[in-house]
């Protein structure tokens, strides 16, 4: 089956959201303005009057304020993401459920040696009884090992290494085909040359518009000589992930300072992975797990305890060239770090302050919602001990719009950003 995609480079033990917060609302307020929502981006999808179907979720939005005697609904974020899910509307198309099924998508933003859009081709396993309307699912991402020099087969990969029933009744299993060279496996790669997190990315973009996908429940995991590409990724787009599964394979050289958030999960792994642990520890992030004798029930075991934080307290990114620039609730300009650059941000709720550290960049910008802040409130930012105070509004369209260039999420659902210089002395 060929489809399309568009590759979106945007691009998660913390369970949850670090400040919890209820949904609110009835689940039939959820799906009326889900649906609104829905609308919305179909409109603005065909450009047929995007600002009418916004005005009609903005109007939904000031009802459910009124009822609640003033307190504005853009500020249930809980409920929100709840709604977003219902806005969601994907298509199977045609995957055969509870088997191992190939797809293949061709991509706009790679090219083959023609110049035509480059067919990326993966496996999928979804579960037998999957519906949409008992979602949201956990989604598995693989990427295979080596088989006689060459990368694994995904159907295979799926079927000799992932047969736990548990997991395939509850999960969706999808492992892609990698570049033969295996250099390339952890990179994006260029326009006429994909790699590995590249293809990654392309083909999650495409499950999520086939599958309701938990956005706080996807795992990465590497096999074998893909443990360290699955590693690299996950350091790359931490944010995007619950946790990083190495299975019968040592980790690579990457760093661990991006995983503060990111728990990772190592069965039957080597001293490299050892040593990766032991930094986690010694860094306070305390969330790394190393088990030799691990098996797939224990890998499942693991996934069904840990959840993306997709709000947490207290943020790290050091970024890179090109990725990562972005954490969670933090950003930085693309491209402008300088080498050896750190930024380090803490939310205090309760005295509605954010407290960044910056090293080597020129801003900071902060994303908002009522998880982290009060946003009735005024919220103070301190930048390298420069404070900042203001009221920062809600805006829905911003919110909205997020979604599509992968800021936001419906399990990170933000409603404003503003931007700090970053001090020099």
């Amino acid at each position: 089956m060929l489809r399309t995609t568009a590759l979106a480079l945007a691009v998660l033990t913390l369970p949850g959201l670090a400040l919890p917060q209820e949904p609110e609302l009835r689940s039939s307020d959820h799906k009326k303005l889900g649906g609104l929502i829905s609308k919305y981006y179909r409109a603005t999808r065909e450009k047929k009057k995007p600002y009418e179907a916004l005005a009609s979720v903005q109007e939904e939005l000031d009802k459910i304020t009124k009822k609640r005697k003033g307190e504005d609904a853009l500020a249930l974020t809980a409920d929100l993401e709840q709604a977003l899910y219902l806005a969601e509307d994907p298509d199977p198309r045609g995957v055969k459920l509870g088997a191992v099924v190939e797809q293949e998508i061709e991509s706009d933003y790679f090219l083959d040696a023609d110049g035509d859009p480059f067919e990326i081709r993966y496996a999928i396993a979804a579960p037998k009884k999957y519906k949409a309307s008992t979602g949201p699912y956990p989604l598995l991402l693989c990427l295979p090992g080596l088989r006689e020099g060459k990368p694994d087969d995904p159907s295979q990969h799926i079927i000799e290494f992932w047969k736990n029933p548990e997991l395939l009744d509850a999960a969706i299993v999808v492992t892609i085909w990698l570049p033969e060279d295996v250099e390339a496996w952890s990179g994006i790669g260029s326009r006429e040359a994909p790699g590995g997190a590249g293809l990654l990315l392309s083909v999650l973009k495409d499950v999520m518009n086939s599958f309701l996908v938990d956005r706080d429940r996807i795992y990465l995991a590497g096999r074998e000589a893909s443990v360290p590409a699955a590693l690299e990724i996950g350091a790359m787009f931490h944010d995007r992930f619950a946790g990083v599964i190495g299975r019968t394979g040592d980790v690579g050289d990457t760093s661990w300072q991006n995983f503060r958030n990111l728990p990772t999960y190592f069965a039957g792994a080597g001293a490299k992975a050892d040593a990766f642990a032991q930094q986690i520890q010694e860094a306070g992030y305390n969330n790394s797990t190393v088990k030799a004798d691990g098996t797939e029930e224990d890998v499942w075991e693991w996934m069904q305890a840990t959840e993306r934080a997709s709000y947490p307290e207290h943020v790290t990114l050091y970024p890179g060239t090109p990725t990562p620039y972005r954490a969670y609730w933090i950003e930085l300009p693309r491209g402008g770090a300088e080498e050896g650059a750190k930024v380090d941000a803490v939310v205090d709720r309760a005295a509605n302050t954010i407290t960044i550290e910056a090293l080597g960049v020129r801003s900071v910008r902060v994303f908002y919602n009522d998880v982290l802040v009060d946003l009735d409130k005024p919220v103070k930012v301190v930048v390298n001990q420069v404070e900042h105070e203001s009221v920062v509004p809600r805006r829905l369209g911003d919110a909205l719009d997020w979604i599509f260039d992968g800021r936001c999420d419906p399990g990170r659902y933000f409603v404003n950003s503003m931007s700090y210089d970053v001090p020099t002395e």
